[in-house]
């Protein structure tokens, strides 16, 4: 008696080369393309809940391999993934692809909670006194309008979270970078749609995800 194959998604862990391949294309071009972005997060979600994490480590190690930066494909995924634990593990896994000491004097926030209204993310200013802030109001996704992006200058972190908290009237809240990145990603990618590059100052931060 033959038995019936029951329906499986696919697993990363069978994929042939050239199935790899078009994940890896595919979180080369997500970063810059809606589109493929939301490709990308689709071909994320139609594996099974053990298998979006192994695809989520091959896709960092072929771009990392190929001598791309694999954090801003995954600052993708995180953002997209609602399953706590995973959520969990691409936190670990965007750190474990952080270049050596790139975010060692970097500070992150997040203003208000569920939802979270604005990020921010500071480093010493290599190109001047103080600290440079890189802020993002949580505008509505769906909204036509592009989010608030701001380059912000104190000195210290604490004066531009103290700057954003007088803007927001919302109390910051320290967290981890890898986190405030990922929050942050798919602001930027909206802003950069819809107005183009950021000021040159933003590329400091490129240690911490692509810009």
């Amino acid at each position: 008696m033959s038995l019936e194959r029951k329906n499986r998604r696919p697993s990363i862990a069978r994929a042939d080369r050239r199935e790899r391949t078009r994940f890896r294309e595919l979180a080369l071009r997500a970063p810059d393309c809606d589109e493929t972005a939301d490709a990308f997060v689709f071909a994320y979600r139609s594996l099974e809940r053990p298998d979006r994490i192994r695809m989520a480590r091959a896709v960092g190690r072929d771009l990392r391999g190929a001598g791309h930066d694999p954090r801003p494909a995954l600052a993708i995924l995180f953002a997209a993934e609602e399953d706590p634990q995973l959520t969990a593990e691409l936190i670990d896994l965007l750190g474990v692809f952080d270049p050596p000491g790139s975010d060692s004097l970097a500070l992150a926030s997040f203003y208000g909670s569920e939802p979270i209204v604005g990020t921010l993310i500071g480093i010493p200013n290599a190109e001047g006194e103080g600290w440079l802030g890189l802020f993002a109001g949580q505008g509505d996704e769906h909204a036509e309008a592009p989010p608030e992006i701001a380059l912000l200058h104190a000195p210290s972190f604490y004066q531009l979270e103290e700057c954003v908290r007088e803007k927001l009237g919302r109390q910051p809240r320290r967290v981890p970078i890898e986190l405030a990145a990922g929050e942050l990603a798919p602001q930027i990618l909206r802003y950069r749609r819809a107005r183009g590059s950021l000021p040159p100052e933003a590329r400091q931060f490129a240690g911490l995800f692509s810009i």
